[in-house]
């Protein structure tokens, strides 16, 4: 083998090692998310409201879709899986789009489900540097008393290989 095909061969290589990390990283990348809670505050008719800040920043070179993207609010000494099992059967992870359209309260009034349309519905992609910014009104009126945690959770499905991943982030919320 000469020289120059030496040189083709280990560039080609190379070129290839570098367009499948490059890949890879597109693939696994993730959105950067936060949820910031704003205890009661007074607006102009004096009404108190607590409402929290939902933001999604995609600062990866490619566009993010996201499937859906849900507030749960659950007292902060459950764990993340058991306050959303009051919601979510995990066998069906593929239907929660379909199943929760509309804001839900547990029957023990400890657990709400705010689903978020605009980051899944209203905004179909995410794209390149894109952040999307939401800020709602917490029902704090239907809670019981005490602490909880405000989780942010997206979801993201990956085709064909139906590759489901979660993100997670929360905030407190206290109520007298």
């Amino acid at each position: 083998m000469s020289m120059q095909n030496t040189f083709v061969l280990v560039g080609s290589i190379l070129g290839f090692v570098s367009f499948a990390w490059n890949l890879i990283g597109v693939i696994t990348s993730h959105v950067t998310i936060d949820v910031s809670v704003q205890q009661p505050v007074t607006n102009v008719n004096g009404d108190q409201h607590t409402t929290a800040l939902i933001t999604i920043d995609n600062t990866r070179g490619v566009t993010r879709r996201l499937h859906y993207a849900v507030l749960l609010i659950a007292p902060q000494e459950e764990s993340l899986y058991v306050a959303s099992k009051e919601f979510f059967d995990y066998s069906r992870l593929g239907s929660l789009r379909k199943l929760y359209q509309n804001q839900q309260l547990a029957e023990d009034g400890t657990h709400l489900l705010i689903p978020l349309p605009l980051f899944y519905r209203d905004n179909f992609t995410i794209g390149n540097n894109e952040r999307i910014k939401q800020r709602l009104r917490i029902d704090t009126e239907s809670l019981a008393s005490g602490t909880y945690n405000v989780y942010l959770l997206i979801y993201v499905q990956y085709h064909p290989f139906r590759y489901i991943r979660w993100r997670v982030t929360s905030d407190a919320l206290f109520l007298d």
